[in-house]
């Protein structure tokens, strides 16, 4: 029974209603850093540098193979890394290419001693017989030999490298930068062939979706930067053999037996270019050689198709159809460097289309001109891409953000150009429809939740704290997004319509909202159209532009202290220094101030997209900003929604009529905790109320501790620590199931949280949402992890989910019940 159950946890199951091609925060087989970037030529305390974490959240041991490759998508490097069961690995690039250490210490050989709750370092039945003996200490070096270490530089800083004569396999450095992008794959031995090696694939590549990880670009250079920016790894999901992709993410080089997921190729990104704001864009593309493969095949990867639709914040659209100023594979570019804008407009977003018809063997010979002979491309597959916004001010803030794709992997992209005269009509940019999913992927989407907010009131503007929010709208068509303000323990306080033209980006900033009382100046007689967008809704000529002084401090009032004018002296909040609650923005049919609960008022079409953004001014407190996608929460069809165990707002609509996806319970939170640099990990965890539409005042204190399963730390060497009846001094009992509010944001050394005891700064927390009175309603969370250092670093991104809202709720953790993907 002992080996049954071994087996079936390390089998990658599907989860329920789960898309195969939407690519969502869940343990997956294969990770992508899209980008990274080092100054080779500087010293580490002033050196621009990538930094990425894997982290195994299976109990079994796995080895991840990870690969460098350039900018022109030649492998110069892959090494094995052994993660122990619940193991946890950072690399720095720089360390890498610079000092050629992989590891510090033990290396990640299979020398280091599992956790208490790991299984042994042997214990997974995938691995080679060769694993043992080839991921041994003797047999993994702690560096890079000098001579591999230089050819290695070589071929990243001066394209060149020994064996490929004058041909180039990487776009040289430039500006003291070395670039390229990086893989992580589980494979089942530490004698590791290249992802261009066919025997890969037949041999070394396994299907379980155990990894997740995540990346920083870091730039500590008071002069040229001083700031960091951080998002989530993409994670590639291995699928059952039997099921059918159109193409895979490895499919030039493996002909799907990666299995992986596809990517897509079609992005709608947010931008703010001018003044003291500055935005990038990473752009990873595939590229265009198959395996096997010359080295002279990588210079065609510089042939670029794209097409670029800029559209400012009053909807005014500028179209380039060939830009040829993006090398393929990985790069980085200004909003200006892609095409300068056309007004003065320093907000808007961009329609970025990838699509090029794929590498040779399956679209588009180099030197084919998509703008003449778009038929071309019919009926081949499409080109992969991943895109990250990184947005900079003032050389102190900077945020990274991954962008909205237009639709996944599996659904066909438009041809380049995207946008063609039929007639009279212009075929509009518009999102792709995609399967119906329990996953939360970032795709257009009909709900959208911002899971914490937190405004400093009292503080002057230029030192106080404040949240900003975007919701965009990528369709032609105008359409209505309701904004409602809870508070934190989940009492709809504020609702506001905000009216969106076709192709329209707004941004509101929640301290103008709380101190001004000024809302979004919207509506269809005060908001002009743009030439690409269409129509009208009635009912919403002039919406209102200011809340009255009175109902602005009653707001103010509540999210800070807990009081509103309408329960009297019932509690419906917590007690806050800044004003806190969270924000959710649905997409509705009219325009009106009900909240959700109260009306029959919500659309279904998945359209919506926008992200937040934490600002802190103040040197002493802060100084610094970071931001995240909000949480789109897609609209399935009606039949899906009878089908699914519930939906985003079932506690208030019942019967599931939102037809929303639900959001999971269970997630892998990374943390750093201490250290030289004074690292600070906070957790923005959001929980679903319990309360339901007819709610009185005095229910609301319901969600104002709400039990939940469990947290479990895990620390750099895989200690588990929990908290747990003690024989000699019982702990109190609040410890034996932790409470949260419906939003909270906590740090990592909380005692909310087990103690970190073992002196190790890192490492990740298993977080179990999951209430404990399952007949309080279903349980529904989101984690963002917050890290902060120096008092000029900051980063954030979503925790990894272990499911989807659609599997079964997890018990408590024990040796029947493991920690691990669902």
């Amino acid at each position: 029974m002992r080996i049954v159950a071994l087996l079936l946890l390390l089998l990658a199951v599907p989860t329920f209603a789960q898309d195969v091609c939407d690519i969502a925060m869940q343990p997956a087989a294969t990770l992508l850093v899209p980008y990274f970037e080092v100054e080779l030529g500087r010293p580490i305390t002033q050196a621009r540098t990538t930094v990425f974490t894997i982290v195994n959240v299976s109990q079994s041991p796995q080895i991840a193979n990870v690969t460098l490759w350039t900018n022109l998508d030649h492998p110069l490097l892959n090494f094995p890394v052994f993660l122990t069961g619940y193991d946890v690995q950072a690399l720095n690039v720089y360390d890498i290419l610079v000092g050629g250490l992989i590891a510090p210490t033990l290396g990640t050989s299979n020398a280091t001693t599992p956790g208490s709750r790991s299984l042994a370092n042997s214990a997974n039945p995938k691995f080679l017989l060769s694993a043992q003996e080839s991921c041994s200490r003797t047999s993994m070096p702690l560096t890079i030999p000098p001579s591999l270490l230089g050819d290695v530089r070589n071929g990243f800083e001066k394209g060149r490298v020994t064996g490929c004569g004058d041909h180039a396999v990487a776009i040289p450095a430039s500006n003291g930068l070395t670039i390229g992008y990086i893989t992580i794959d589980v494979v089942s031995t530490c004698l590791l062939l290249s992802p261009i090696d066919p025997g890969y694939y037949w041999d070394q590549l396994l299907h379980d979706n155990v990894l997740t990880g995540d990346w920083a670009l870091i730039s500590p250079n008071p002069v040229t930067g001083n700031y960091a920016a951080g998002v989530p790894m993409v994670h590639l999901r291995a699928m059952p053999a039997e099921t059918t992709l159109p193409f895979t993410f490895y499919d030039r080089l493996s002909g799907r037996r990666d299995r992986r997921q596809p990517l897509p190729s079609t992005f709608a990104a947010r931008y703010i270019e001018g003044g003291a704001f500055e935005t990038e864009l990473v752009i990873w593309r595939e590229g265009m050689s198959g395996a096997p493969r010359n080295c002279s095949e990588l210079e065609t990867n510089e042939t670029v198709f794209a097409e670029v639709v800029r559209l400012d914040e009053r909807e005014n659209p500028t179209v380039q159809t060939h830009v040829s100023s993006l090398p393929v594979v990985a790069s980085v570019r200004t909003a200006a460097d892609i095409f300068p804008p056309l007004t003065n407009d320093v907000g808007g977003w961009m329609y970025v289309n990838l699509n090029n018809g794929g590498s040779p063997a399956y679209g588009v010979a180099p030197g084919v001109d998509l703008i003449s002979d778009s038929s071309s491309v019919r009926g081949r597959r499409q080109s992969q891409a991943w895109m990250m916004s990184r947005m900079k001010a003032e050389g102190r803030y900077s945020t990274g953000i991954e962008v909205t794709a237009m639709g996944n992997g599996c659904t066909p992209a438009p041809p380049s150009p995207a946008m063609q005269t039929v007639g009279a009509q212009i075929r509009p940019i518009a999102p792709t429809p995609s399967d119906d999913s329990c996953d939360i992927a970032l795709l257009p989407a009909a709900t959208l939740l911002l899971p914490r907010f937190e405004v400093d009131v009292d503080a002057p503007p230029n030192v106080a704290a404040t949240t900003l929010f975007t919701v965009t709208n990528t369709t032609n068509a105008p359409r209505i997004a309701r904004a409602t303000v809870w508070t934190d323990w989940s009492y709809p306080l504020l609702t506001f319509d905000i009216y969106l033209t076709g192709y329209d980006v707004q941004a509101i900033n929640l301290r103008d909202v709380l101190v001004d009382g000024r809302l979004p100046a919207t509506g269809s007689a005060v908001s002009p159209r743009g030439v690409r967008s269409f129509g009208e809704i009635g009912g919403c000529e002039s919406l209102p532009a200011s809340l009255p002084p009175a109902a602005r401090e009653d707001v103010t009032r509540a999210l800070r202290m807990g009081l509103t004018g309408s329960c009297g002296t019932t509690r419906i909040g917590g007690t806050h220094l800044k004003a806190a609650g969270y924000v959710t923005i649905d997409l509705v049919s009219t325009c009106s101030a009900k909240a959700p609960g109260t009306h029959d008022e919500l659309a279904f079409d998945n359209v919506l997209t926008g992200d937040y953004q934490y600002v802190d001014p103040n040197p002493a407190t802060g100084n610094q900003a970071y931001g995240s996608p909000l949480v789109h929460i897609r609209a399935v069809s009606g039949q899906t929604a009878a089908d699914l165990p519930h939906t985003f707002y079932e506690r208030l609509t019942g019967h599931r009529r939102d037809r929303r996806q639900p959001l999971p319970a269970a997630f892998a939170a990374r943390y750093i905790q201490g250290g030289s640099a004074g690292f600070l990990t906070d957790f923005v965890i959001w929980m679903d109320g319990t309360t339901g539409s007819s709610a009185s005042c005095r229910d609301f204190a319901k969600n104002s501790a709400m039990p939940y399963i469990e947290n479990v730390r895990f620390d750099e060497r895989e200690n588990p620590t929990t908290w747990s009846p003690s024989i000699i001094v019982p702990l109190p009992p609040e410890y034996h199931h932790p409470k949260l509010a419906a939003t909270t944001r906590v740090r990592t050394s909380d005692s909310l949280f087990p103690l970190l005891e073992s002196g190790d700064v890192a490492g990740w927390m298993y977080i179990n949402l999951a209430r404990l009175d399952q007949q309080a309603g279903p349980s529904q969370g989101w984690v963002v992890t917050t890290m902060h250092a120096e008092g000029r670093y900051a980063v954030a991104f979503d925790a990894t989910s272990l499911g989807n809202g659609c599997a079964p709720l997890r018990p408590k953790s024990d040796a029947q019940n493991p920690i691990g993907p669902h």
